[in-house]
């Protein structure tokens, strides 16, 4: 060691370093081999959203690799960070698609699942998912039947009628072709068919225009309804759902022989409900409202009055004293009294109301701001300035002016 060291002119001894050149290409795959495994692989740019080659998507084949760019690059660009991230992403492919489906189910009924639904598509119909038998086929058909129906639900929600009719549209066709696997059982192909027809069925009430159908959308909801009834016993949850929606749909036609259908069909809803959940569910109590708005419609009042009072303990007891569903029974039951003439017990009502929305919302809000309006106009009426007031600004205005002179002699 001694002789391989180098002395300097100030004494000092520096060892020399050997160099030693460290190779990655070991670990990269030469530019010849990406040549030549360039025709086995697929290009990213195939068009997945065709209606006819959807089905082809899901075979029986072998998954097939992505394609790696064909042109080799320096090390230093392979592993420089895109965007600043070194990370990877490793997560595999299912459960990136399970994480997708949870989220678009739980904002489907927000109009916010369009993202994650999209998502999952992505990652069904790119990664490489692929059956081996025929029992993991209808597997992923049954994955892409939600996807698309949840699709479908999040374009309703967002008010894109025609986007939603596509994808259910799609939806019904997968599950068309997936109840020809004899693998697949006539309760699953039932159990598809409800939500599937339930979402087409909401799609068509509440669009508007062109695509509005009420007559199919009250044929579908049978369908739903029926076929609910076929499978589950009486009084099951699900057949409560489709009647519930069923009588919706007939209400929302604005005919008067289908409030007949409507009032039928929500009267066994809250048969069904109270038997099973009891009085005080918030499914019964949903369902109880309801029917008192059926009740208004069908120009019935003292019957809606009389089931929003026997409802608002129950309210307050499951959804406390300041809760949106006593705000909005009080909202309610003033506008019957309205309707009815009786404005004082109206603006009793609205003035509860009020008081309730200004805690639990603010005073900005709309809703609280539209009570408000409602109660201004009502207290325009000759006789009841007097007797009520507003807030205590209100109050303090009405009082007469302080003076220290009581009284003065001449």
């Amino acid at each position: 060691m001694v002789g391989d060291e180098e002395q300097r002119e100030d004494g000092d001894i520096a060892p020399t370093v050997p160099i030693v050149e460290i190779s990655r290409r070991e670990s990269h795959p030469r530019a010849a081999d990406y040549e030549e495994d360039e025709d086995d692989h697929y290009s990213d740019d195939d068009d997945f959203d065709e209606d006819d080659d959807l089905v082809d998507n899901v075979a029986l084949s072998s998954p097939r690799r992505p394609s790696p760019s064909p042109r080799l690059q320096p090390s230093s660009l392979l592993h420089k960070p895109v965007n600043g991230r070194k990370r990877v992403d490793m997560t595999p492919p299912d459960l990136k698609l399970e994480k997708s489906q949870e989220l678009a189910l739980k904002f489907a009924d927000q109009g916010k699942a369009e993202f994650h639904a999209e998502n999952a598509r992505s990652i069904m119909l790119h990664g490489g998912h692929t059956a081996s038998s025929m029992e993991e086929k209808a597997q992923l058909y049954a994955v892409l039947i939600k996807i698309y129906r949840v699709l479908g639900q999040a374009a309703t929600g967002l008010k894109k009628y025609p986007e939603a009719e596509q994808a259910l549209q799609k939806a019904d066709k997968i599950s068309q072709e997936r109840s020809r696997l004899s693998c697949v059982s006539d309760k699953e192909c039932d159990q598809l068919d409800i939500a599937l027809f339930t979402a087409m069925a909401r799609s068509l009430e509440l669009s508007k225009g062109r695509h509005a159908n009420f007559d199919k959308a009250i044929n579908l909801f049978l369908q739903a309804h029926s076929i609910a009834a076929a499978i589950h016993k009486e009084g099951h949850p699900e057949l409560i759902d489709t009647a519930l929606a069923l009588s919706q749909a007939y209400a929302s036609t604005g005919w008067e022989e289908a409030e007949a259908s409507a009032l039928s069909y929500l009267e066994e809803c809250v048969s069904s409900c109270t038997t099973i959940y009891g009085p005080s569910s918030p499914k019964t109590l949903e369902v109880n409202d309801h029917l008192a708005k059926m009740m208004v419609r069908m120009d019935k009042s003292q019957e809606a009055m009389q089931i929003l009072r026997s409802s608002l303990p129950l309210k307050t007891e499951v959804f406390g004293d300041y809760s949106e569903p006593v705000s909005d029974t009080y909202k309610l039951m003033g506008s019957i009294s309205l309707s009815e003439g009786s404005i004082e017990k109206a603006l009793r009502a609205y003035k509860k109301c009020h008081t309730i929305e200004v805690i639990l919302l603010g005073k900005n809000h709309r809703k609280t701001k539209d009570t408000l309006q409602t109660m201004e106009m009502l207290m325009a009426s000759p006789g009841l300035s007097h007797k009520f007031v507003l807030n205590k600004a209100d109050e303090l205005q009405k009082r007469p002016r302080f003076n220290s002179v009581v009284g003065r002699t001449k």
